[in-house]
């Protein structure tokens, strides 16, 4: 995004970083449960990463997706 960037454009970065945000929980999540190498981060941080991506969340994935976290962190 440059100087010539539409007004457009620049509103929807928020939006975007928070779905950014929340598909890297869910990757991240993904590789905690098959016990990757390449994942060294702890549950909370996931579930922190989950529940900071809830806006705009109509349909509830995310909230469940926060409440498969914290279940898994309970085990």
């Amino acid at each position: 995004m440059g100087e010539n960037a539409s007004m457009n454009e620049i509103s929807h970065l928020p939006l975007a970083q928070d779905e950014a945000l929340g598909s890297l929980a869910v990757a991240a999540f993904g590789m905690i449960l098959r016990n990757s190498p390449y994942c060294q981060i702890s549950l909370a941080t996931v579930r922190d990463w989950a529940k900071a991506s809830k806006s705009g969340d109509e349909d509830g994935w995310r909230a469940e997706c926060v409440q498969i976290i914290e279940k898994a962190m309970q085990l």
